[in-house]
């Protein structure tokens, strides 16, 4: 038996040490130590070629399925390796374990190119309205991928999908034809160096740009996708023919244009292939605001493998920074393609989705761009589930983003402006890392700056400080892009001696004529005269680096010759080949325009800490509420379902102190109720909806002001409900009922002593827009349109519409799925609503010229995390968040009812809630109610609808 058990002990301890050995041994173990010991030999200036060389031909054992020879030449090539950099011990490190607190958020954004097939598909109608409806039914951002031919075979088969895919508010983009479409093509560089399988053998001129002038290059884009390409799809495979030349028909519109004209919107994302063509990147940026350039070549990993040049895979990765995902180039936000560390891409099914996110390198903020082929939606619903329910929760930040939402998690590209401090780093780190070219780009005090960035901030920083002597300000920069140039050769022959003051008269003509900010952008000139000798943009960058340094205008600075294009641009030439300078030698150029991307809000240097403390209120933290109650009133509720005892209060609440002051019962009728209230933009007067129940018929509603100086009370019109004060005070909104259905009318708000008065009134929105109802409007902060709800039928759930205070351009929000009581925010960027079918807010953003769809706000509807505020929640079966008004850019005054399984209210609760700068997250809940019943001594009282503002003094 004793024999039996250390045998045992014996077999246990030898299959372990024999896996940890084969785990050591393994694949990705001698892939992941190659790859260390590579990055460490280069850092050493070591020649690695034969080193790669003996990794391709590992992977291309691998691929062939003989392991034994993937190994020998893996091991061959770490051998190799360790003997270049003297270093025979794994150089491996550990990956250090992030806390929860550490890791930075991963923005998920789900599209589809092709449907169900490869580059080069056409998606049958029936395809893209399949993929369309299962992202809108599971209310993600999913970005549909269009091209002219696409839309004009839509056109004909389902004309009818280019409506509903707006009504659905899905984001667009634009594939296919700029290199899945008929040749020539203006981006398939790669394809004139290496063998592509979809040309199909094609022989013909292969890039349009080649060899081309930059305005020729970019014209000819611009010309090729605003018109019609003739084509020819093989409608069994669905698959397009492209072994022979197609010249565009000017005659009709077609490409991008056409997309574009159809949908009536620009599109959101798109490849524009501008880090291998800098012209049709600059193109499509002149024909559309798309905000996301998706990864393409060189920076798209699966584009290197199918061109079979995957060796070069870590180098172009390595722009803006190894462990960087996204990053700038020329005006547009870019991710890399797909990478286990840094993010890129990955399929919707939950197995991979979950692979992926383990993997990723939490430290720096990742895309996660997810492509949905042959979408199941059963597989998707499983996906996003997870994440809705698991993922996101667990992850603070992390969430579902379009192209143009995620905009407002990313710092602008030229939203930081450059303090002197800022600028005395820029210049130092060019000095300190200038090997006669520019670095690649710019760290200073915890960030990164483009080339152009620096170039722009030492040129006004020179000018200012040895010119004008205004060298303490912060300098806003423009949109610059990198220099025009073919040939990047240094313009000095030898070293020349200039001074500060020279430099700065060289860099003031160019500060001086740059355009305004919102202007077509700049480039960099190609040359400049210092002192009578001329430099190139490059040696003038080292020049003004120096040139801020200087403590005088009368120090000398000494510059040398340098290239202009910095060391990536040799990655780029590596990668393409190309046959001519035209085009790379201008993507080179606009390499300028480099640097990584950083989230908003985040800060220099990383927090020491991170608690949950209770945010410091950094205003007067004083607001003046005006709300509805039964705080005082012997019966009735103050609650949908019984409003009879609906009295109007004024208060002051100190937010510091948790406490309130000025408590103020403003009136006092029974049986009615008073509302629906809203203050003047002074908050002089208080305006609000009374409402007179009857028996027989519907209630009666009038619209009423108080002077809150005086206390008067005063008619202001009749048959008339919501009111709402536009925020310059200067018209009133409200809504009408009556024989010829709901409208909302807007009318002049005069404002004489101590007494308000109306002008004639006008109709902005009535059945045309909502069929059975329109109702409670809201304006937008520049009050020239504004959000109502609306009801298109009797049967239908409640929706959210925009217009124009003329009664022009409307257009719907949301479905009409219970969305409803909605209110713009001060700032004019969000979008606050409730949502009745499950009583969760939600919130709607801006994204660019357009809203996004719908997002939930995380904010709790189960009423155990209520009952600390009011026991009654303990006998409800959901919390409905039901009414809710801004008291600020972060801050709600929220009404939530208890509700039933039926939907019934019994009781109603109000609430100040801040939320996070994203605005879909709660930060803090201020229990208003509670705070009042302490105040005047009463418990379980109603608190129906309310409005406040910040305090004027005492």
């Amino acid at each position: 038996m004793k024999t039996r058990f250390l045998l045992s002990i014996f077999v246990f301890f030898l299959l372990f040490s024999l896996n940890a050995q084969q785990k050591a041994d393994s694949p990705q173990a001698k892939l992941r130590e190659f790859q260390q010991l590579l990055k460490v030999a280069r850092e050493q200036g070591k020649d690695t070629s034969d080193a790669e060389k003996l990794e391709a031909k590992s992977r291309s054992a691998a691929r062939s399925g003989k392991q034994d020879d993937a190994l020998e030449f893996m091991d061959k090539a770490v051998k190799l390796l360790k003997a270049q950099t003297g270093n025979v011990q794994t150089v491996i490190q550990p990956k250090k374990q992030l806390s929860d607190a550490e890791k930075k958020p991963v923005f998920i954004m789900p599209f589809t190119h092709h449907y169900a097939g490869p580059g080069g598909y056409y998606a049958t109608a029936e395809e893209v309205r399949k993929t369309a409806t299962v992202f809108h039914e599971l209310n993600i951002p999913g970005t549909l991928f269009f091209d002219g031919i696409l839309v004009e075979r839509l056109l004909k088969e389902d004309p009818a999908i280019f409506k509903d895919i707006n009504d659905w508010k899905l984001p667009l983009g634009y594939h296919g034809e700029e290199t899945h479409g008929p040749y020539p093509v203006p981006s398939d560089l790669a394809v004139e160096a290496y063998n592509l399988k979809e040309a199909q053998g094609y022989n013909g001129q292969v890039s349009l740009n080649t060899g081309k002038p930059w305005d020729e290059a970019v014209q000819q884009v611009i010309d090729r996708y605003t018109h019609h390409l003739p084509w020819k799809v093989d409608e069994k495979t669905r698959m397009l023919e492209r072994n022979e030349p197609a010249s565009h028909d000017k005659s009709k519109i077609g490409g991008l244009a056409l997309v574009q004209k159809t949908f009536g919107r620009d599109v959101s994302m798109m490849p524009s292939h501008a880090l291998e063509n800098a012209p049709e990147g600059f193109a499509f940026r002149k024909m559309s605001t798309f905000q996301f350039d998706q990864p393409a070549m060189p920076t798209a990993a699966h584009a290197l493998r199918i061109f079979r040049i995957q060796e070069l895979e870590e180098k172009a990765m390595s722009i803006a920074g190894d462990n960087t995902g996204v990053f700038w180039f020329m005006g547009r936000l870019t991710c890399k393609g797909a990478n286990d560390k840094i993010g890129g891409e990955c399929g919707g099914k939950i197995g991979g989705v979950r692979r992926v996110l383990e993997s990723l390198d939490r430290s720096e903020p990742r895309i996660l761009l997810m492509g949905f082929s042959h979408v199941d939606s059963d597989d998707a619903a499983v996906t996003v589930k997870y994440l809705n329910n698991d993922f996101f929760p667990a992850n603070p930040g992390s969430r579902w983003v379009s192209p143009e939402s995620l905009q407002t998690c990313i710092e602008g590209e030229k939203e930081y402006d450059l303090s002197p401090e800022d600028l005395k780093g820029i210049a130092e780190f060019i000095v300190s890392n200038w090997k006669n070219r520019p670095p690649d780009f710019i760290e200073s005090n915890g960030r990164n700056f483009s080339l152009c960035d620096a170039f722009e901030g030492l040129a006004r920083g020179i000018v200012r400080k040895h010119l004008v002597d205004s060298a303490k300000e912060s300098i806003h920069i423009g949109r610059l892009l990198g220099p025009l140039v073919e040939d990047d050769s240094p313009r000095l022959t030898k070293t020349c001696v200039v001074t500060a003051d020279d430099v700065a008269k060289a860099a003031h003509p160019f500060t001086a004529e740059l355009k305004k900010v919102g202007v077509e952008a700049e480039f960099v000139p190609k040359s400049f005269i210092v002192s009578g000798t001329g430099m190139n943009p490059s040696e003038f960058l080292f020049a003004m680096a120096k040139a801020y340094m200087a403590k005088a205008g009368t120090e000398k600075v000494s510059v040398e010759p340098s290239r202009i294009f910095p060391p990536y641009a040799d990655v780029l030439e590596q990668i393409f080949k190309p046959k001519t300078k035209q085009p790379l030698c201008y993507t080179k150029g606009q390499l300028w325009t480099v640097k990584a991307a950083r989230l908003k809000g985040s800060s220099a240097k990383p927090a020491q800490e991170n608690t949950e403390a209770v945010p410091v209120i950094t205003d007067a933290g004083k607001i003046l509420i005006v709300f509805s109650s039964n705080l005082e009133s012997s019966s009735g509720g103050a609650y949908r379902e019984d409003i009879t005892g609906t009295d109007l209060y004024s208060a002051v609440y100190d937010l510091n102190g948790n406490s309130i002051s000025r408590l103020k019962r403003l009136t006092s009728n029974a049986n009615e109720a008073e509302w629906f209230s809203v203050l003047t933009p002074d908050a002089d007067f208080v305006l609000y909806n009374r409402t007179v129940p009857r028996d027989k018929g519907p209630a009666v509603n009038e619209i009423r002001y108080i002077n809150l100086k005086d206390g008067s009370d005063n008619l202001l019109l009749n048959n008339a409900r919501f009111p709402c004060v536009s925020p310059d005070g200067k018209t009133l909104a409200f809504s009408v009922s009556g024989r010829d259905g709901h409208k909302i009318c807007i009318a002049p708000l005069n404002k004489l002593q101590n007494r308000l008065s109306l002008g004639d009134a006008v109709t902005v929105a009535d059945r045309k827009q909502g069929g059975d109802k329109v109702e409670d409007p809201s304006f937008l902060p520049d009050a020239k349109k504004m959000v109502f709800h609306l009801k298109e039928d009797k049967n239908s759930g409640a929706g959210l519409g925009i217009i124009s205070i003329d009664g022009s351009g409307f257009e719907k929000l949301t479905p009409t799925s219970g969305f409803g009581h909605a209110a713009a925010s001060p700032d004019g960027k969000s979008i606050v609503c409730t949502v009745s079918r499950n009583g969760k807010l939600a919130i709607i953003s801006r994204e660019g010229e357009r809203w996004g769809r719908p997002a939930d706000v995380d904010l709790s509807t189960e009423p155990l995390d209520y009952v600390k505020y009011d026991e009654r929640f303990k006998n409800v079966a959901r919390v409905a968040h039901s009414y809710v008004e801004w008291a600020g850019d972060n801050r709600l005054l929220l009404t939530s009812h208890g509700s039933d399984g039926s939907g019934k209210f019994s009781f109603a609760r109000i609430f100040l809630v801040e939320l996070k700068p994203d605005r879909k997250t709660v930060s803090r809940i201020y229990d208003l109610s509670g705070v009042i019943e302490k105040s005047s001594g009463k418990k379980q009282k109603d608190f129906c609808t309310s409005a406040g503002k910040l305090a004027r003094g005492d």
